[in-house]
């Protein structure tokens, strides 16, 4: 791998699988939601959430999330990064580069 070019693996951002749940807000939480995003604290973990309208987090999903195929040079990073974690770009790795090519 000596003097080759290595790409960063690109990063798609995925959505979990929605879930369909029950949550009770205030009468002023539910006017404040409609407007701007309404922020959540778990009393238990003290752990904030962000509690958006169905119509902004379609469009912020649309924005981020990416189902498209991949592209080969996104394909070739992934394979680089994979190889960097096999050890692949160890030095001693660079005496395969220097095997003479197959022959049929």
């Amino acid at each position: 791998m000596t003097g080759t070019k290595q790409a960063h693996a690109p990063r798609r951002v995925g959505f979990a699988r929605e879930r369909v749940m029950s949550i009770e807000l205030t009468k002023e939480q539910l006017q404040a939601a409609d407007t701007s995003p309404v922020r959540v604290i778990d009393p238990e973990t003290s752990r904030e959430y962000v509690v958006v309208g169905k119509d902004a987090y379609e469009q912020l999903r649309e924005q981020l999330y990416d189902d498209s195929s991949w592209t080969d040079g996104e394909m070739d990073a992934l394979a680089w990064e994979a190889g960097k974690h096999a050890g692949w770009d160890d030095p001693q790795m660079d005496v395969y580069d220097d095997y003479p090519p197959k022959t049929q």
